[in-house]
């Protein structure tokens, strides 16, 4: 499934890792209103720095950037049998009205998405 994203959208996502990356982890959670798991993520961000210097913290940034773009954390998204980029369908559609995509549009994805899902199931 191809998504067309615009600039801003793009710009929004560069703003979140920058701000995960040098100010703190948790920031893209922060920013969407998810205050209980940013302060988290930027508590385990600290914990983890002095623990295991920058790559634990880079670590907790990728966790909370994951969580804040799929709702699932980094250890999910690699430990499931579900693809990295696969969301729930109510994401999808919530993420396409946000974007002003046309209904036929958003059936159009779905729909391919659910034969990837039907023949990836058939070969297994």
């Amino acid at each position: 499934m191809t998504v067309k994203r615009t600039n801003k959208e793009m710009a929004k996502d560069a703003a979140c890792i920058a701000g995960e990356t040098l100010l703190s982890p948790g920031v893209s959670l922060l920013a969407q209103g998810k205050g209980k798991l940013g302060l988290a993520h930027a508590g385990a961000g600290l914990a983890a720095k002095l623990a295991l210097g920058p790559v634990g913290m880079l670590f907790v940034a990728a966790n909370s950037y994951c969580l804040s773009k799929t709702g699932q954390s980094l250890l999910t998204q690699f430990t499931t049998t579900k693809g990295a980029g696969d969301q729930s369908l109510r994401q999808e559609v919530s993420e396409a009205l946000e974007q002003g995509q046309p209904i036929e549009q958003v059936i159009e994805s779905v729909i391919e998405d659910v034969e990837d899902i039907y023949y990836e199931s058939k070969s297994s």
